[in-house]
């Protein structure tokens, strides 16, 4: 992970940062989709699954926890 990735984690950890947690995100979003579609997801459905694991992964890394 770079600095650059460990400051915004920080920033979404400490304050809830959602710029910090979308820049984080944001690159990898085609990769998540085509790998939820190559797993067998209708374009729809994978969308749906991205956003699901995305919800979780900032819960995980949410403030507080």
């Amino acid at each position: 992970m770079t600095d650059s990735e460990q400051r915004l984690w920080q920033a979404w950890e400490d304050r809830h940062d959602g710029e910090a947690f979308e820049r984080l995100v944001r690159p990898h979003l085609r990769f998540l989709s085509d790998f939820a579609r190559r797993a067998g997801c209708a374009s729809p459905d994978a969308d749906d699954a991205v956003q699901t694991a995305l919800v979780e992964l900032a819960r995980a890394r949410a403030p507080g926890r």
